[in-house]
């Protein structure tokens, strides 16, 4: 499907693309990205996400967001890679992070925390997993019936 790129760390290489991912995914990778960009990328991400959520939900789910990035730094196993805003790939590292948002917010525990072990410390997962479901739910995310994070 892709072109293999061995001189890429292999949390950069390419995993899937954009269009599929599903639309929350693609919020948070978009915001990830763009985030990453610094000032302008941040009031940049603000605004998108204030146009979609309004200001009030925009201002909670960045503060969610916030605190997400802050645990996922936190607790990196290694150096992270990502793409920048406008690039079409989805890296591992990307996929892995995004998909751990999706599945804490769905609920389904077991998966988020597999897709979390690949980036985050053992002692850090469930930190990183109480702010991936909080940030999903901030985004929008659907949350199962009766899901629970302990």
């Amino acid at each position: 499907m892709f072109d293999a790129e061995p001189d890429l760390p292999i949390g950069a290489r390419p995993v899937a693309r954009l269009e599929m991912l599903s639309p929350d995914e693609r919020r948070l990778l978009t915001l990830l990205r763009t985030w990453l960009e610094g000032a302008d990328g941040r009031g940049a991400a603000f605004a998108a996400l204030s146009d979609e959520l309004g200001r009030e939900a925009a201002e909670r789910a960045l503060s969610a967001f916030e605190a997400w990035l802050e645990a996922v730094a936190e607790g990196a196993r290694r150096v992270l890679h990502r793409c920048r805003p406008a690039c079409p790939c989805v890296g591992r590292d990307e996929a892995l992070l995004t998909g751990a948002v999706s599945a804490a917010a769905r609920g389904d525990l077991e998966a988020a925390r597999a897709l979390a072990a690949e980036t985050t410390r053992p002692d850090a997962v469930l930190a990183l997993l109480h702010h991936a479901r909080a940030l999903g739910l901030a985004l929008g995310a659907e949350p199962a019936r009766r899901a629970t994070l302990h």
